[in-house]
C-alpha cells in the first residue's frame, strides 16, 4: 500500500455529491441478507468420490469456521473449498482441500475464488451510513476503505474512504464494453486494478487507499 496522507478537498455537503476531484461522485447503498439455518436433522453426509473439482467451483474461505455438528466442515479464513453440492439453500456440501475432509458449510462464509466477493475490502450491500459506522471504529486508521454496492445505479459501486475522524464516499462508475472507473481520465479492468492504482497514488482522492475496513463478524446462529 502506499503511504497515506491527506490531499486538499472540498467539505462534502448535503447539495453536492461531488468530493475532491470534480469528476469523482458520491453514492449510498444496501444491507445484505442474513442467511436462514438449516433444518434439522441435517442429512448425514453422502460419500463423494475423491475427484478433481471444476475451478469455477472452488471457493475460498473468508472467516474461520468451527464445526457445529458432527456433519459440519471446520476451515480457517483463507482456505480453499470445493464445493460438492450447492442446491440445499444456505448450506453446502464442501471438501477442504488442504484436509481433504468433507461437510457442510455457511454459504455467507465463502466467496468464488478470484471474485471480488472474496476481496477484504468489498462489503456487498451495507448502507452508507453503515459503511461510515465501520470505517470510523477504532480499529481503522486514516485510509482505511472499503468499497459496496451502489444503491442507487445497478452495477455501480461506491468507494468509502476514512479521512481523519470523516469518511468520504466516491462513486465508482461501470463502462458499458466493461471496466470500471471513478474519474473518467483513468479507467480499469476491474475493480482490483482500480484499488491497487489508488493504493499507490490518491490520484484525486482524499487519501491513499491504505488497509481494507476491519470486517466485524456475527455468528449467524443464536
Amino acid at each position: 500500500m502506499g503511504n497515506c496522507f491527506s490531499s486538499p478537498t472540498d467539505t462534502e455537503t448535503e447539495k453536492s455529491d461531488r468530493i475532491g476531484n470534480p469528476s469523482i461522485e458520491a453514492v449510498a447503498s444496501q444491507a445484505s441478507p442474513v442467511p436462514t439455518p438449516p433444518p434439522d436433522p441435517i442429512r448425514p453426509v453422502p460419500q463423494i468420490p475423491d475427484a478433481d473439482v471444476p475451478s469455477a467451483k472452488v471457493f475460498v474461505a473468508l472467516y474461520d469456521y468451527d464445526a457445529r455438528t458432527d456433519e459440519d466442515l471446520s476451515f480457517r479464513k483463507g482456505e480453499h473449498l470445493e464445493i460438492l453440492n450447492d442446491t440445499q439453500g444456505d448450506w453446502w456440501l464442501a471438501r477442504s482441500k488442504r484436509t481433504r475432509q468433507e461437510g457442510y458449510i455457511p454459504s455467507n462464509y465463502v466467496a468464488k475464488l478470484k471474485s471480488i466477493e472474496a476481496e477484504p475490502w468489498y462489503f456487498r450491500k451495507i448502507k452508507r451510513i453503515e459503511a461510515e459506522k465501520k470505517l470510523l471504529l477504532p480499529e481503522n486508521d486514516h485510509g482505511a476503505f472499503l468499497i459496496r454496492d451502489s444503491e442507487s445505479r445497478h452495477n455501480d459501486y461506491s468507494l468509502s474512504v476514512r479521512d481523519g475522524d470523516t469518511v468520504k464516499h466516491y462513486r465508482i462508475r461501470q463502462l458499458d464494453e466493461g471496466g470500471f472507473f471513478i474519474a473518467r481520465r483513468t479507467t480499469f479492468r476491474n475493480l482490483q486494478d482500480l484499488v491497487e492504482h489508488y493504493s499507490k497514488e490518491a490520484d484525486g482522492l482524499c487519501v491513499n487507499l491504505c488497509k481494507p475496513c476491519v470486517q466485524v463478524i456475527f455468528s449467524i446462529y443464536n
